[in-house]
């Protein structure tokens, strides 16, 4: 982790600790699904690839997010729209399952503090 991650607003007693996962209440968010398809989604400083990521509309889905042990930081993917956020430490991965999402463009990004700011967003199309 660089040392500019350490001051006030990145990292500290407000960030999620090591391993967790969040997921927003009315989300469809769950534990990964047997047997559904994976898209990955791998996030790197200060950016994801995919850029856009495509999910199936109305089907089961795992999202597996994964952040690389070489970039030290912890980076999350949010998708308010969608009650997705996961978050994963270097050199992790997790994964997600998600049922039945809405056609749609949305907007996902990093919600670590300045994470989006530096470029860190992507877009979900379900279609």
């Amino acid at each position: 982790m660089g040392p500019g991650m350490m001051g006030p607003g990145m990292m500290g007693p407000g960030m999620m600790g090591p391993g967790m996962m969040g997921f927003g209440s009315s989300g469809p968010a769950s534990a990964p699904i047997p047997g559904a398809s994976e898209v990955r989604v791998e996030a790197f400083n200060f950016g994801f690839s995919p850029s856009e990521v495509h999910l199936p509309k109305n089907a089961d889905v795992n999202l597996t997010f994964s952040v690389p042990a070489a970039n030290g930081v912890v980076h999350d993917f949010t998708v308010p729209a969608l009650g997705i956020h996961v978050v994963a430490n270097p050199g992790e991965t997790r994964t997600v399952g998600l049922r039945g999402l809405p056609a749609g463009r949305y907007d996902a990004y990093c919600s670590v503090p300045g994470h989006a700011e530096a470029g860190m967003r992507a877009t979900v199309v379900v279609n």
